[in-house]
């Protein structure tokens, strides 16, 4: 984490001006806030902490909120951990959530955001039953992400139940436990996942 340092901006916003490539992959530490309130203190959700990333859109389209997000591979000291090429799109995929206060138009193409990658986070559920394997999520249930045809699609970054006879990523490459509960009918919502929970 960044240590004596502050956050470059708040959760909801993002950087397009500025070069961060030099704060890129660094961690910071949030309460678990309705950053979405604007009027008054903003409204505690569970009275935690959240760890967030500073990444940098590189997939050449806006990544959109509680998507998950892959890291990019292409070769390059400063790509993997702190460039995101796009969302998860394979079963079991690594990936973590794009900050769920982003605007809804998500963040442009090479601007910086935050990821979550420890805390309380919404994610999104599939966009079709399929998808959820015939598993409900329960609380408490361990997520994974799912496949979807590009990396660059909005049916991509989803999260749905992990498979007990999915390979060892499913393990490995877990985005967190649910904290809330949906049924295989409930497709294109969100699910609060507490990232990074085994």
């Amino acid at each position: 984490m960044a240590r004596n340092d502050a956050p470059p901006f708040d959760r909801g916003q993002y950087e397009t001006n500025e070069d961060m490539s030099l704060l890129a992959g660094r961690e910071y530490m949030f309460e678990d806030l309705n950053y979405a309130q604007t009027q008054g203190a903003k409204a505690q959700r569970s009275g935690r902490l959240n760890r967030v990333r500073l990444v940098q859109n590189g997939s050449g389209v806006a990544i959109l909120p509680k998507q998950l997000c892959q890291f990019s591979t292409t070769p390059g000291a400063i790509n993997y951990g702190c460039v995101v090429s796009g969302y998860v799109n394979t079963t079991n995929g690594r990936g973590y959530p794009a900050d769920e206060f982003l605007p809804a138009a998500g963040v442009p193409a090479g601007a910086y955001f935050f990821i979550v990658t420890k805390g309380a986070a919404l994610c999104r559920l599939p966009n079709q039953t399929a998808d959820y394997g015939g598993t409900n999520v329960a609380v408490g249930g361990v997520l994974v992400g799912v496949t979807s045809a590009a990396s660059t699609g909005v049916t991509a970054g989803r999260v749905a139940p992990q498979s007990v006879t999915a390979s060892n990523d499913a393990a490995e490459n877990y985005v967190g436990r649910a904290l809330s509960a949906a049924t295989t009918g409930q497709t294109d919502q969100d699910v609060l996942v507490d990232v990074g929970k085994w």
